[in-house]
């Protein structure tokens, strides 16, 4: 697997990971856009990286839609 920030390089991120369909990632700065493309790698040979899905992280300032908020408001 591998990543790349709104108008950076591809970098690698995941070799040979077998955790599953999901994958939980840190260190990834809030506003701003990353892409992410994988591969499958067999015993062999590795297929071409796939078309790129991209992520928009907020600031992470948002509120719960279900919190009545302070009621002293």
């Amino acid at each position: 697997m591998q990543e790349r920030p709104e108008g950076g390089a591809w970098t690698t991120i995941r070799n040979n990971y077998t955790g599953g369909t999901s994958l939980t990632l840190s260190g990834l700065a809030t506003n701003n856009t990353y892409s992410f493309r994988v591969r499958a790698d067999g015993e062999s040979s590795s297929s071409a990286y796939q078309t790129s899905n991209s992520v928009a992280l907020g600031d992470g300032g948002g509120t719960d839609p279900g919190d009545p908020g302070d009621p002293s408001d």
